[in-house]
This record gives structure tokens, sequence and C-alpha cells, in this order.
């Protein structure tokens, strides 16, 4: 019998564009005497989790993932959730990013072919 464990696909590719592009980051900060760079990363906040089926099997925080809101630069939000978690010998969990801003609501998906290339 083969181990079945959860398999965490995150966003799409065109999911992460979307928030390189539009999302806040951090401040970025250049150390003056050795020029090292911290900070510009996205601004996030872990607002839920879903628990993976298998990953855990006594139930354990290791088997759960954090979904986050992202701030936009536009002042609106972006918010992950499970799109879908097909099965391949466990759940194969892809994420989508739902966008509220001023234009309206909007969403950033996987298509069924990178699904299917994944699988």
């Amino acid at each position: 019998m083969g181990i079945r464990t959860d398999q965490p696909q995150g966003l799409s590719p065109e999911a992460e564009l979307f928030l390189q592009e539009n999302a806040k980051k951090s401040e970025l900060k250049i150390c003056s005497e050795c020029k090292h760079q911290t900070g510009g990363e996205l601004v996030k906040k872990k607002y839920d989790r879903y628990v993976g089926m298998f990953a855990d099997m006594d139930g354990g925080e290791e088997g759960t993932y954090p979904l986050y809101r992202y701030e936009l630069k536009d002042g609106g939000e972006a918010m992950e959730y499970e799109q879908c978690a097909p099965w391949s010998s466990g759940p194969v969990i892809f994420l989508g990013l739902r966008i509220v801003n001023q234009l309206g609501t909007r969403k950033i998906e996987w298509s069924d072919k990178e699904i299917e290339e994944r699988m």
C-alpha cells in the first residue's frame, strides 16, 4: 500500500504574477555597510486555514495549510481559497485568488488544462 499525502499546489502562475504586480510589499531596506537587502515581501495575513486530509493523520497542526489575505496597492484585497482538490494518491490542492477592489470582484483560478498537467 502506498502512502497517501496531500499535494498542495498553491496559487496559479497567473495569480502569483498578479500579486507580484499589485499587492503591497514590505518596505525594502538596504544595509549601508554590507548592502544586504531585507523586506520587499508581499504584505499578507493568515485569515483562515484548511485541513489537509492525510498530511497529519492525528489531526495536529502539521496537517493544516494557511490561507492568506493580501493588501493591494489600489486599496483592495485578494484572498486565497481552495479552488479544488482532485484525488491522485491523496488530494492535489489548488488555490484560487478572489480579488475585491473598486473594479468589483473577480477570481484568478487554475485552468482545467493547468490542473490536468499537474495531476
